[in-house]
């Protein structure tokens, strides 16, 4: 799952500084930017505090991460972690 972070980290960099796109506005964004991006985590994923949040730290970018209180500590599984009889991946501690 961390290399799969990695890179859609690296793919909305690239998008993010690279791309000129056409002035579109429906509202002023907060500080007179040109625009805005939200980056949203879901299921609190042990990955996601240990590689992404030190990226988006060190770049000076925000995110949020959804977390599933009764996960916390434990390990999430999906259904192909089943299938192929892998242990899943680490979900976050409250620490």
């Amino acid at each position: 799952m961390s290399r799969h972070i990695f890179i859609i980290m690296t793919w909305f960099l690239v998008i993010c500084t690279e791309t000129k796109a056409q002035q579109v506005s429906i509202a002023p964004y907060y500080g007179g930017r040109q625009a805005a991006l939200s980056l949203t985590f879901d299921d609190g994923l042990e990955d996601q505090y240990t590689l992404a949040f030190p990226e988006l730290k060190r770049r000076g970018l925000k995110a949020t991460f959804a977390i599933i209180g009764s996960k916390v500590g434990g390990i999430m599984r999906s259904k192909q972690d089943r299938i192929d009889g892998t242990n899943g991946t680490p979900v976050m501690t409250w620490e």
